[in-house]
């Protein structure tokens, strides 16, 4: 299911116009060979890190969103849900999920529980992907209307990771695969 659901965004090389992250390294050689994906130099003493994507203070890694939890939810056990308990219950993700989600299966807590924690992770994993564009939260609160496209193109990502899409013949309670 994911494999067929999973879309890469890579938005810190995204360009639009009013795009402050880029405005901001228009002139750095070192972003612009990092973007372009040419080598640095071997004697710059300087640099922040070898990884081509990098850029002190700006640094996405991973560059995929949810790539270090995506073990973890591939071999956790996931049971289909109704939509609209998702959405009562997952205030951050709601405005993605057009799609009845599955959620982990977890016998130690409550469903409403479970999806409550898997908002959290979403939301958190949104929040840490913006501070590595070099974007503040505070200014990007409603993702799901910002007129950013990259900050609207992660949050879909984030809440689609964490919040599968159930198969159609999937009614609420059965076992789903990630």
């Amino acid at each position: 299911m994911a494999s067929s659901s999973f879309v890469a965004v890579v938005c810190f090389l995204y360009v639009a116009p009013g795009n402050s992250f880029l405005q901001k390294h228009q002139g750095n050689q070192s972003f612009q060979s990092a973007s372009l994906g040419k080598a640095r130099s071997s004697s710059d003493d300087d640099e922040y890190t070898e990884n081509y994507l990098c850029h002190q203070n700006y640094c996405i890694n991973p560059v995929f969103i949810g790539l270090y939890d995506m073990s973890k939810l591939e071999a956790a056990t996931w049971q289909c849900s109704t939509r609209s308990i998702v959405l009562d219950n997952a205030p951050f993700c709601k405005d993605a999920l057009y799609y009845t989600p599955a959620i982990p299966s977890n016998s130690s807590m409550n469903v409403t529980a479970t999806i409550t924690a898997q908002d959290t992770f979403a939301m958190t994993m949104f929040i840490e992907h913006l501070g590595g564009m070099g974007y503040e939260y505070w200014e990007h609160t409603s993702p799901a209307d910002d007129e950013d496209m990259c900050v609207q193109k992660v949050f879909y990502q984030v809440c689609y990771t964490y919040f599968p899409k159930a198969t159609s013949a999937c009614f609420d309670g059965d076992e789903e695969s990630y």
